[in-house]
């Protein structure tokens, strides 16, 4: 199970990589647009103004509209673009006032640039240009240089009249940062030590919690249901504490990771994997509860035979964990930034292609929602579908498959349940049991009658015969026997059971014979040549020689 969550977290890395170029790819058949670029963003003065408006006003969202965060990853663009709004204002306050009306006001205008000094040096640049979609910005590089302009900036003293933002609105780690020693705030990878730390007992802190609290509820559950480690419920609560123990613990780093502002790669890592993480331990749970839905439903419904055990049960649970899995599915694509709605709606304008694509699949679905509305057999019945004979052993969503009497397994799709006929003959109430037995020509016939009706009192007495239909009687003269019909019905559920019901009938109809020394017969020739009809031979019976 821990190798496939590595595979999906590591799957999900990689979906968070390129996600952004997802996002911005268009959906299919969709005309090209051309954006609307707001009046708030035609032009550097008024990017400049709304930005200013917006953080002196309090409106810390009209602010980010003016940041270009194409740079951010999307899944931290709503935590990061207050951040680097307040960051970016804080470093505006420590230069000159900044006159708007010698900012260009046109729609064409080349990039804006505003020089940072530090003791009349030129450290950096505020560069405002314009997007991708035509509006004006201040630019992703300006964004990513952001934080070496703080650390350069940030003694300079606030020009007079304007209010210097807190910096824990931008970096909230710096009360704890300043609690530190100097020797763990030297950076390893980009990343202070006391960060790399922090992460490590937020793992530690996360498993104790998870493997706490997964105890404790796998201990309560087998205290209240009684389950012993071979019940089969077990497997299912098992899965739902090792989900738990997931959630607890990518909640918590998901949680406790965002104050410490990590660089984009590494905070899109662990944003992407917590994520992740949480998303598989619901989808687990999801699995668990929903199996544990499915036997209680199977467990209290009027039908508690074998068939609602070994059909309803397994072909629900598949069909409920395909569909949590699809949802599972678009929800990860929603949280690394697709647009789900689109994509659904791109699969809405392809729907003919895939309809054709799929035509198969679909029969098969279909075809297993046959089998589970209307039981044409069920897990051990031996059935004849076609040219195939044997015994099923398995029903999937997609396919059934059959054991045949030669011990192979043919695996049928379930698309050929719907177009041909089924015989079950695990559905057979009564099994024929039809024979002929010979007995010598030489069998008195009041022997024979009695034979007869000791075989007709044996099958009357017998409890797995039906009372319906048992027949015996003298029926024929053949060539070498006189025949007796053996005529009745096994009450039997599988065919081991007909197979050893018959033995016993056939032995007891032996057992008879030898008692009242009835003889079969078997196929025989007897030729009576007459003393007088034989021919004579010449010379005393010798032949002569020629």
């Amino acid at each position: 199970m821990f190798g496939r969550l590595f595979a999906a977290i590591i799957l999900s890395l990689i979906a968070a990589l390129v996600s952004p170029a997802l996002a911005q790819v268009p959906s299919f058949g969709a005309q090209p647009t051309i954006p609307t670029i707001p009046k708030s963003l035609a032009s550097p003065r008024a990017t400049l103004s709304t930005y200013f408006d917006g953080m002196n006003g309090a409106n810390i969202a009209v602010a980010v509209t003016t940041l270009d965060l194409q740079g951010v990853n999307p899944l931290e663009r709503a935590e990061r673009g207050p951040q680097l709004a307040y960051q970016l204002f804080a470093i505006l306050n420590r230069e000159a006032y900044v006159d708007l009306d010698r900012v260009s006001d046109t729609s064409d205008a080349p990039a804006f640039q505003l020089p940072i000094t530090l003791q009349g040096n030129e450290i950096g640049k505020i560069v405002i240009d314009k997007s991708s979609d035509g509006a004006y910005r201040f630019t992703p590089a300006t964004l990513a240089a952001l934080d070496g302009l703080w650390d350069r900036v940030q003694d300079k003293p606030v020009v007079h009249g304007l209010e210097d933002p807190d910096e824990e609105q931008f970096n909230p780690a710096r009360w704890a940062e300043n609690q530190m020693p100097e020797s763990i705030k030297t950076n390893v990878l980009g990343v202070a030590k006391w960060k790399w730390f922090y992460l490590i007992i937020l793992l530690l802190l996360g498993a104790v919690a998870g493997l706490a609290i997964r105890g404790t509820t796998l201990l309560l559950v087998r205290k209240i249901f009684k389950l012993n480690k071979q019940d089969a419920a077990y497997k299912g609560i098992h899965l739902a504490g090792n989900s738990i123990l997931l959630i607890v613990l990518s909640g918590l780093v998901f949680g406790g990771y965002r104050f410490l502002v990590l660089p984009g790669v590494i905070s899109g890592i662990i944003n992407i994997a917590s994520r992740t993480g949480v998303l598989i331990g619901f989808t687990l749970l999801a699995f668990s509860l929903w199996d544990g839905l499915v036997h209680f439903y199977v467990w209290r419904s009027a039908d508690k035979s074998d068939q609602a055990e070994n059909l309803i049960a397994p072909m629900l649970s598949r069909l409920g964990k395909a569909t949590i899995v699809i949802i599972a599915g678009l929800t990860l694509l929603s949280s690394v930034g697709i647009n789900v709605t689109g994509f659904v709606a791109t699969l809405g304008v392809g729907g003919l292609v895939l309809a054709f694509a799929a035509k198969d699949s679909v029969e098969n679905l279909f075809g297993s929602v046959m089998v589970l509305v209307e039981k044409p057999f069920k897990i051990g019945d031996w059935i004849r579908v076609a040219d195939v004979d044997g015994e099923v052993e398995e029903i999937r969503l997609r396919s059934t498959r059959i054991r045949t009497f030669e011990d192979s397994v043919i695996v049928l799709p379930n698309s050929i349940l719907l177009t041909k006929g089924i015989e079950n003959f695990g559905m057979r109430r009564y099994r024929r049991l039809r024979t002929t037995i010979g007995v010598t020509y030489d069998t008195p016939p009041d022997k024979l009658d009695q034979f007869t009706n000791r075989i007709r009192e044996m099958l009357f007495s017998h409890p797995h015969i039906w009372n319906e239909k048992r027949l015996v009687y003298f029926n024929d003269f053949a060539a070498s026997s006189l025949n007796i019909l053996v005529y009745c019905f096994i009450m039997a559920t599988n065919w081991q059971e007909e197979l050893e019901i018959r033995n016993e009938i056939l032995l007891q109809i032996i057992r008879i014979a030898d008692e009242m020394e009835v003889e079969f017969a078997f196929p025989t020739q007897v030729v009576r040549v007459k003393e007088n009809d034989a021919p004579k031979l010449p010379y005393g019976g010798i032949e002569p020689q020629r």
